[in-house]
């Protein structure tokens, strides 16, 4: 998890690369409105489903099962998600409105 700017993509895009092939991946990229970072993933050859959360900030177990069943990587592959990246609402959160005792 990392602020935007961070170099996520960037690390994605390398790792890809450095496989070369030896293992399918797929992706899953979440944007609250653009396609940047799956168009740039998707230059590397690697199978990849775009996200739009919208006013949301994160994927979620809905958004990645629907984005799975899009996508229906190959046997084996290595799946790689890399969410909005937004720091105020990070991946996971439970939604609670309240803290917890």
């Amino acid at each position: 998890m990392s602020s935007p700017g961070a170099g996520r993509t960037t690390l994605l895009e390398r790792t890809i690369t450095d496989l070369d092939g030896r293992r399918p991946v797929a992706g899953v990229e979440g944007d609250q409105e653009t396609r940047l970072d799956a168009d740039r993933i998707g230059r590397t050859g690697c199978a990849v489903a775009q996200v739009n959360t919208g006013a949301g900030c994160h994927l979620d177990a809905e958004m990645m099962r629907d984005a799975l069943t899009g996508l229906s990587p190959a046997q084996g592959s290595l799946l790689m998600a890399e969410d909005a990246g937004n720091p105020v609402c990070p991946p996971f959160s439970t939604g609670a409105s309240e803290p917890r005792p």
